[in-house]
């Protein structure tokens, strides 16, 4: 297993943002140490933002990637939330980003889907453009993890009618505790969708949906890890959390919680 920290959470909070690109983003591959965290997962919301992903240069993003314990990129792209994923602004900008990744071996790429793609209006379209960014994504060795925050059904349905062995997804507890709101749908939705998880993202929600700091919320962590631990789960988990009153400190609290559940 491997556990990671969504970029900017190793940074102080820019004008109290929980999501944010810092521009001095190589400080964080250098506090990950102090928080014994092996990767940093990358995001990017636009085509050249501060994501270290842009730069005209490799070598400097390479030199940190091999200083990390994953030694790859995870990285999440948020783009797609302002340009539809069925679009051909999104086509062409998957382009984009799919060529910045492949330099980098065994790169991992995040897309989210909106749940009204899965709307019957959308859904062959939907169909259609996922199996074009897997099929060209494996051409250069670039794994993808799909983000979804639809109902068990549904997201079923889909895998079955996409008929692609190569479909994954990335468990976001936060994400997919909102659907229904309690731990027993939660825990339900994480037995059947195992076989398809390739990534997990950490993070702990309250009454109102907040993103709280985690193991203060109404997740039940224990059970949701000890049963990843049970079927042999030894992929990457990414701690999408809130930084509390000390980043670092938090970061070192969250590890030593899922640690706890895992041992």
């Amino acid at each position: 297993m491997f556990f990671g920290i969504m970029q900017g959470r190793l940074s102080e909070s820019k004008k109290g943002k929980l999501h944010f690109l810092p521009k001095k983003w190589k400080i964080e591959y250098d506090r990950l140490n102090e928080v014994n965290l092996d990767y940093i997962e990358l995001f990017t919301t636009k085509f050249k933002d501060h994501s270290p992903i842009w730069n005209e240069n490799n070598s400097i993003l390479k030199k940190k990637i091999n200083q990390t314990n994953l030694k790859k990129i995870i990285l999440c792209d948020n783009y797609v939330f302002k340009k539809s994923l069925i679009s051909i602004t999104y086509k062409n900008y998957f382009k984009k980003i799919i060529k910045k990744l492949s330099p980098f071996p065994n790169s991992v790429l995040l897309i989210p889907i909106e749940n009204l793609l899965f709307e019957k209006k959308n859904y062959k379209k939907l169909l259609k453009v996922v199996n074009y960014f897997l099929i060209n994504s494996k051409k250069k060795d670039i794994e993808i993890s799909f983000e979804v925050q639809v109902d068990l059904k549904t997201i079923l349905k889909f895998k079955k009618d996409l008929k692609n062995k190569l479909f994954k997804i990335t468990f976001d507890t936060g994400n997919i505790f909102l659907i229904n709101k309690n731990n027993k749908s939660l825990e339900n939705y994480l037995e059947n969708t195992k076989n398809f998880i390739n990534h997990i993202h950490l993070k702990d929600r309250d009454a109102l949906g907040n993103n709280v700091v985690l193991g203060t919320g109404l997740i039940n962590f224990k059970n949701i890890l000890k049963y990843l631990k049970k079927t042999n789960y030894n992929k990457t988990f990414t701690f999408e959390t809130n930084r509390g009153n000390h980043y670092l400190t938090t970061a070192k609290n969250n590890l030593a919680l899922v640690k706890k559940y895992l041992n």
